[in-house]
């Protein structure tokens, strides 16, 4: 775990990007997962990436337009290092740089849409859209670039909201990272996501506003 001075939360928004750049020496090649967690008032934002170890630069990049971020209680934000099959190996941090900067593109492009994930159950994703919406909100869901086709998107109206349901695709549990961005159709800004992380050993689910939950 590696804290992030207070420094680089100040003024710290939706439209900026963290990048990560690191030197890292191994006696054999495994797979190392950073994940930048963001504490906000009781909530906590979180978002996996894995490092690109065969590049002459390992650098690793954050983008926080697809944080449901409170910008005006950020409290701190740190970094957890994954380290996969780790057994029998020697594993070396010559240096850890981090840099923030605008992302005003991005930023242009955020959607009116807002999702909040609340729980993974049977294998199925939940998110909820707490917005008042006239119309049923238009989304996409997608893995790998591709379209996940089933899914469902129900309406509460006692409670004025939106649920989502995504079941998992069978072909999408395997090793590695599988990442799942959910988009607002009509202007096709990302809203939400979720991470399914997978190994020899273990499984984690990693999900926005909450705990991951870790299987032996």
């Amino acid at each position: 775990v590696i804290d992030l001075p207070p420094g680089a939360t100040d003024g710290l928004k939706r439209s900026h990007l963290l990048r990560m750049s690191s030197i890292i020496e191994m006696e054999k090649p495994l797979e190392i997962f950073a994940r930048l967690k963001i504490k906000h008032g009781p909530n906590t934002e979180q978002i996996v990436r894995e490092l690109s170890l065969h590049e002459a630069d390992i650098v690793v990049e954050f983008d926080l337009a697809y944080f449901n971020l409170k910008e005006k209680w950020v409290e701190r934000a740190w970094i957890d290092l994954i380290f996969e099959g780790p057994e029998m190996n020697e594993v070396t941090l010559r240096e850890l740089t981090f840099t923030r900067r605008p992302h005003a593109a991005m930023w242009k492009n955020i959607s009116t849409l807002t999702l909040t994930p609340t729980k993974m159950r049977r294998g199925v994703w939940e998110g909820v859209s707490t917005n008042t919406h006239p119309e049923k909100p238009q989304l996409s869901v997608t893995h790998l670039n591709k379209e996940v086709p089933v899914f469902e998107l129900t309406e509460n109206k006692k409670e004025n909201l939106w649920l989502l349901q995504v079941p998992i695709p069978e072909e999408a549990i395997a090793d590695g990272v599988q990442t799942f961005a959910i988009s607002d159709k009509i202007d096709g800004a990302r809203i939400s996501h979720f991470t399914l992380i997978a190994g020899e050993h273990w499984v984690m689910i990693c999900v926005l506003r909450s705990s991951c939950c870790v299987l032996n």
